[in-house]
């Protein structure tokens, strides 16, 4: 959690510097998008993240309740 709200803010602090709506765009798909979002969305999908079975272990868990 802390190393997602480290890059968010670099993020933020990055688009606030930025001149011109396109720097501010380039910075929002290439920062925010290609490296946070997708990044994070390939590790739950090639890892064993637990997220990737959250509906397994939202059913286990009801199954047991």
């Amino acid at each position: 959690m802390r190393a997602i709200l480290f890059d968010l803010r670099r993020i933020r602090k990055t688009l606030l510097e930025a001149r011109g709506l396109r720097q501010k765009m380039e910075t929002y798909f290439d920062e925010f998008i290609g490296e946070l979002l997708l990044k994070d969305f390939q590790s739950i999908l090639t890892f064993n993240h637990p997220y990737r079975f959250r509906d397994q272990i939202i059913g286990s868990a009801r199954h047991l309740r």
